[in-house]
């Protein structure tokens, strides 16, 4: 046997393959010290018997008080870093926001009560039980003790520039319409529309514009206090409130479902099934937004006679920016509720609503009462 440097070359291989061996079991061992799961050893190698290797994943997070809001993720989980902010600027740092965990939600408590309706975030890290963590911003709407109570009262589906499509509201109950949206079944919650903080008083109708026409950016203007006359765009009414969506891209059909929702519990207030195939078609087409918006509606006891086109406003004739889906009844539900308490449930359905216009006579009435004139 040759010998190297006065070794055996048989005693440097043994040498090196335990060296080697040595190495591999403290990388081995350094491996599994850093994995966040157990293991077990069997004749065929390392076996998982857990399978947790991601952080936490937020589920939801509502705001469920003046000063606390609620985390919900798909495991238990501890928070670090808590901090609240609003537009960049810290509101609330650690220090100033307590946690009490409770399964897999956490609440967390600020140390003054927020302002209804505006926009923050929450800041920080979670942390699972296996020590998996990720870093999260989260936004959230500041607590709404007192909504106001909305009905929808018309919709203009089609648009000939600069008249824009609109959702009109009704205001039945004085409150504040932080936290409350507008949903469309064919543009979904991407294309929601979320009202801003206003204090607003029963009897009050709300023309919601749709999109900004080209053009009129500068005097599309949202009516958030009591100047009704701030906005000077087209179909503005200088006797009521004008709000605006931004940008100038569609947000609803000629085929829709329209919601109005209260994002803190996510509880319908209002909706709207309108559909341009009410004789022949017994479903949506291809939209799983209507599907799953109407069914909402009608399990909730909103939207009466069923879920389907069928069961819809017939809007095949809904194409012109003359023309509009007017409520009929809104006199009538402000009389009946007027001196006794709102119910959870108003139940509407398409003998409520008509279409109206008349020859080339514009029949919409954004912002006043409806017209009465059909198609």
């Amino acid at each position: 046997m040759k010998k190297i440097f006065g070794i055996s070359t048989g005693s440097l291989i043994h040498t090196c393959r335990a060296a080697a061996l040595g190495i591999g079991i403290s990388i081995l061992a350094l491996f599994l010290a850093a994995m966040p799961l157990s293991c077990s050893f069997s004749e065929t190698g390392i076996e998982l018997t857990k399978s947790q290797v991601t952080p936490p994943v937020i589920l939801s997070l509502k705001a469920v008080a003046g000063n606390a809001i609620q985390l919900t993720c798909d495991e238990a989980f501890t928070l670090s870093g808590t901090e609240i902010s609003q537009s960049g600027r810290a509101v609330f740092s650690e220090n100033q926001c307590s946690c009490t965990y409770e399964g897999n939600s956490a609440k967390i408590s600020f140390a003054n009560p927020v302002e209804t309706g505006a926009r923050y975030e929450i800041h920080g890290r979670i942390f699972d039980e296996d020590g998996n963590s990720v870093d999260f911003s989260y936004p959230f709407t500041g607590y709404n003790d007192h909504p106001a109570r909305l009905l929808l009262s018309e919709i203009r589906a089609a648009n000939k520039k600069p008249r824009e499509e609109f959702v009109e509201v009704y205001v039945l109950k004085s409150g504040n319409t932080g936290g409350l949206e507008i949903l469309s079944g064919n543009y979904g919650e991407k294309k929601k529309y979320s009202f801003p903080s206003i204090e607003v008083q029963a009897g009050e109708y709300i023309t919601v514009h749709m999109r900004v026409a080209e053009g009129e950016e500068e005097i599309s203007i949202d009516e958030t206090a009591d100047n009704f006359s701030l906005s000077t765009g087209s179909d503005s009414n200088p006797q009521a409130r004008d709000l605006y969506f931004s940008g100038d891209t569609k947000r609803i059909a000629q085929s829709d479902v329209i919601l109005i929702r209260n994002s803190q519990d996510s509880n319908l207030m209002d909706a709207l099934l309108y559909s341009e195939d009410v004789k022949s078609s017994s479903n949506w087409k291809d939209k799983t937004n209507l599907t799953d918006f109407s069914k909402a509606a009608n399990s909730a006891g909103i939207w009466g006679g069923g879920a389907s086109p069928k069961d819809a406003v017939d809007s095949s004739k809904l194409t012109t920016a003359t023309r509009s889906l007017s409520r009929q009844n809104i006199a009538e539900i402000a009389e009946k509720y007027s001196a006794t308490e709102i119910p959870p449930v108003i139940q509407t359905c398409k003998k409520d609503w008509l279409l109206v216009g008349k020859n080339r006579a514009d029949c919409t009435t954004p912002g006043s009462e409806n017209s009465s004139t059909a198609l």
